[in-house]
């Protein structure tokens, strides 16, 4: 008898695994990325005014004053200087000319054609204003001094122009910096050295003065810092990163840090959350154009009123310290002020901070006309008295800097103007 076969279940054969399938790549990644290669990065899109500019104006004015007084003495070691670069081969004379026309014109159609494909309306707006604004100074320059800036006839120049100022120079120059700002690193640098070679080729090519090629990079200078004076740029700003770095050399661990709009002149506002104590804090930072804030807001109150304000400081810490000792001067008067956290330098700029307890409640600014009632100008007003009793000056009272909590108390704020 033969035994039972069991039947057979058909065994499916084992499936090979899947294929991965590709991550689709965001749209527009690689734009981005080719972006990050040409652009800088940017805090927000978020642009300062700095004093530093205001300063840059004032030192390329006086470069355009002196080089016209010395021209107008007819130098003869500047004739001689561009003979000795005009000197070239007239073998290679038109490699010369070509670098001279070619270096001028290729970062302009470069910058603007990249800044319109990326529709960049900030960067072609400094461009565009950049350019006009040394052209219209060069323009004016040439009606009021004459076509060779007031420069004695000189025998012996030949090919040589004498033609002041150089239009070509002050506008490309004017346009090239005016994109620096936007640009990457390694295209600020190829930037920079495509002027040179302009500017040289110039020199050699004799299509330019020594003077005349001083006097233009004056007016081109002078033209992009109106220009950011007016607009503001990007630079202005410290990095959110470069903040952190700063609070970390205070012993401060701090996270969403984040610009506070709007800015003040002078000083870089931040909001940060530490967490590892004391919730949110506001960090003011004093870079490098603090003291030409300084003093340029002096000068103007000085010339507008009957004193020149508070005493001028030299350094980014004592301008904290400053700020830092009349906040707690005025809270031991009785005055409800921020409390200071922390003062010192810190990040990869050496900047000054000062971090301090925002006062609980909003600004008076922030608040509807009628939630100001007459007990809250009353507060103000015995602040003041407070202040003036120990005979301290807030020196830069506003809505801004009155702040108004929850159960009507008034604080006071923002003591960088203040003296005692």
């Amino acid at each position: 008898m033969t035994e039972p076969r069991l039947a057979e279940t058909p065994v499916a054969p084992a499936a090979e695994p899947a294929a991965p399938r590709p991550v689709p790549r965001p749209s527009g990644a690689g734009a981005r990325r080719w972006q990050a290669i040409v652009f800088a990065s940017q805090e927000g899109g978020q642009t300062r005014r700095r004093a530093s500019d205001a300063v840059r104006i004032l030192g390329a004015t006086l470069v355009f004053l002196v080089t016209v007084a010395a021209l107008r003495l007819g130098p003869v070691a500047e004739v001689r200087l561009a003979h000795l670069l005009d000197s070239s081969p007239l073998g290679i004379k038109w490699v010369v000319t070509f670098l001279w026309v070619a270096s001028a014109l290729a970062v302009i159609a470069l910058v603007v054609v990249w800044g319109a494909f990326t529709k960049r309306i900030a960067l072609l707006r400094d461009v565009a204003t950049s350019g006009v604004l040394a052209w219209l100074v060069c323009v004016g320059a040439g009606a009021l001094l004459g076509s060779t800036g007031g420069r004695p006839a000189t025998a012996g120049l030949g090919s040589i122009d004498p033609g002041f100022p150089s239009v070509r120079i002050a506008v490309t120059v004017a346009v090239s910096l005016g994109a620096l700002a936007y640009l990457s690193r390694g295209l600020r640098r190829l930037t920079v050295g495509l002027l040179v070679l302009a500017v040289a080729s110039g020199l050699v090519a004799g299509a330019v003065m020594p003077l005349d090629a001083l006097a233009s990079l004056a007016i081109a200078y002078g033209a992009v810092a109106a220009t950011r004076l007016a607009y503001g740029t990007p630079l202005g700003l410290p990095s959110v990163a470069a903040v952190a770095d700063a609070l970390a050399d205070l012993g401060m661990d701090s996270t969403s840090i984040e610009p506070v709009r709007p800015q003040l002149w002078g000083v870089a506002r931040y909001r940060a959350h530490c967490p590892g104590g004391g919730g949110d804090v506001e960090v003011s930072v004093y870079g490098r154009d603090a003291s030409d804030a300084q003093a340029l807001a002096k000068a103007w109150h000085f010339l507008v009123y009957r004193d020149s304000g508070p005493t001028l400081v030299l350094t980014r810490l004592q301008q904290v310290e400053h700020e830092a000792y009349l906040t707690m001067r005025a809270g031991q008067v009785g005055v409800r002020v921020p409390a200071v956290r922390a003062t010192g330098y810190g990040g990869p700029s050496h900047d000054a901070l000062l971090v301090t307890d925002p006062p609980p409640g909003r600004t008076m600014a922030e608040l509807d006309a009628d939630t100001v009632t007459d007990d809250t100008v009353a507060g103000v007003f015995a602040a003041l008295d407070a202040l003036r009793a120990a005979r301290m000056a807030h020196g830069a009272l506003s809505p801004g800097t009155v702040v108004v909590a929850p159960d009507g108390s008034v604080a006071l704020r923002d003591f960088r103007c203040a003296s005692s």
